[in-house]
């Protein structure tokens, strides 16, 4: 029994190659992406841990072409208003990284929604996207239960 759910799962969590996105993924260029649906939401770490569980990370977001596919996306089909992306300055107050790939990497692209990053009340630490501020950066207490997306490249 335990070899049969291992085989399904193997299955169904293949990692992506440049051709193919796994079931429920959307490709865009060499990269696939999955947009949590509305019943799921999660903090930035329980998110992290679930894109890992697919063999992804949550989003890394580098350039304006993905930026656009990804708000274009939501704007189309989300079903939630909030989405954490795999930024945060956890590890350097106000020096924020992409950190869901494993080891830190500064941002070379950002869209910050005019004001953003603001660290409102010193709390503000993950950076979630939402639909009210046109799918652009916001930092946002960690804590908090947002839809998410993963990644794979």
């Amino acid at each position: 029994m335990l070899v049969s759910l291992f085989l399904v799962l193997a299955a169904i969590w293949q990692p992506a190659d440049a051709k193919i996105c796994q079931h429920g993924f959307v490709k865009y260029y060499n990269s696939c992406y999955w947009f949590s649906p509305k019943a799921m939401v999660a903090t930035w770490a329980e998110a992290e841990l679930y894109c890992n569980t697919m063999n992804s990370y949550l989003v890394i977001i580098t350039s304006a072409f993905e930026d656009n596919f990804i708000r274009g996306h939501l704007r189309q089909k989300a079903q939630n208003f909030v989405f954490w992306i795999g930024a945060n300055d956890l590890q350097s107050e106000g020096h924020v990284q992409w950190m869901s790939k494993g080891s830190p990497k500064d941002l070379n692209y950002t869209n910050w929604y005019p004001g953003q990053p603001d660290n409102a009340g010193g709390v503000e630490h993950c950076i979630e996207v939402r639909k009210e501020f046109g799918f652009r950066w916001n930092d946002w207490q960690c804590f908090h239960h947002a839809g998410f997306i993963c990644e794979q490249f």
